[in-house]
């Protein structure tokens, strides 16, 4: 078979195809459900999975998820970052949650974790003209391999709270991070480490 020739074309295609769909397997076996893409595979469509995620995460046995959706998209006002939620769920009771999932971790992490909380407030906390005594409960879930606060705890929940007696603390807000590393509750050890 001499180069150029169609049969010579054809083989160097063939092994290509075989070559990139070797690739494809071994990309596909290091996925795990951190991984944005498997993330939108595994939960589109599937409020099973979700509500077992979020029953593991809130520790709620009878939770019922009424809307999920993946990859929603949050607009913020004009001249602000929006942003694209991994997993947006709202249950029964009118809780809404926002499920991120993420690979890796920095300083910056909280501060991105308080945006999301800000715009899943602002975006479904409240329905135009409706009062502030109906603010709906909004968590925001932060899914991570590390623990990047060095606590060795499995979770940490940030709340809103008064700063020096905890005069007041509020439920209606709520940030949650999730490490891998860290073992505690069996429930989400197992959903971390599958």
């Amino acid at each position: 078979m001499p180069p150029g020739s169609s049969a010579y074309s054809d083989k160097i295609k063939e092994y290509l195809t075989r070559l990139i769909e070797a690739n494809k397997i071994e990309i596909i076996k290091k996925l795990t459900p951190m991984d944005d893409c498997f993330m939108r595979v595994l939960f589109k469509e599937r409020s099973p999975i979700c509500k077992y995620l979020l029953r593991a995460i809130t520790g709620i046995k009878d939770l019922e998820i009424v809307m999920w959706e993946t990859q929603s998209d949050m607009k913020a006002l004009y001249g602000s970052h929006s942003l694209i939620f991994d997993i947006l769920a709202q249950d029964s009771k009118g809780v809404f949650y926002n499920i991120e999932f993420q690979n890796g971790g920095s300083k910056t992490i909280l501060d991105r974790a308080i945006y999301h909380e800000a715009l899943l407030i602002s975006n479904k906390a409240l329905k135009e003209n409706e009062e502030f005594s109906n603010l709906r409960r909004c968590i925001t879930i932060f899914l991570m391999p590390n623990d990047i606060f060095d606590g060795k705890k499995q979770l940490y929940e940030f709340t809103l709270a008064e700063k020096n007696n905890r005069l007041y603390e509020s439920d209606k807000v709520s940030i949650i991070f999730i490490n891998s590393k860290n073992k505690g509750n069996k429930e989400l050890d197992d959903l971390m480490h599958d």
